[in-house]
């Protein structure tokens, strides 16, 4: 049975109002205006394994608390505005774009040397020094 391109769109749309209602969602629409679908984040981090939850919880949560501590110095605002919202679980590209409408513009490569420098002060993660940009 062939469908007409009123019922198929009727089904699509059903289609996707169920697969948003299992934690998926629409984020835009590609060149042939079809719905491209993406799981979110917090399905993401639901299906994650116990283990690697638990490690990304304890890594945000010493993050969180080095950045809160009154005895912390930050090179500048915009280093301390980087890793407040670093420790919130912003993205890179989001700090960056915040940082651009504040006025205080940073690479995303910046931003994260910026991160790699305190985790280091902080003794959260180590690197080495191509992975901070140092020769």
């Amino acid at each position: 049975m062939k469908l007409t391109e009123k019922e198929f769109k009727k089904l699509q749309r059903k289609w996707y109002r169920c697969l948003i209602l299992e934690g998926f969602r629409d984020t835009e629409a590609n060149e042939k205006d079809t719905e491209v679908t993406k799981p979110s984040l917090i399905r993401l981090y639901r299906d994650m394994e116990p283990v690697e939850r638990i490690a990304k919880e304890d890594y945000f949560l010493l993050l969180s608390h080095a950045v809160n501590n009154e005895d912390t110095l930050f090179k500048n605002d915009a280093d301390r505005y980087i890793m407040t919202r670093y420790s919130e679980g912003a993205r890179i590209i989001e700090i960056s774009e915040e940082l651009t409408n504040l006025g205080m513009r940073r690479e995303r490569k910046t931003i994260r040397f910026i991160i790699r420098r305190y985790e280091m002060a902080w003794h959260i993660r180590s690197y080495n020094h191509k992975q901070l940009n140092r020769k």
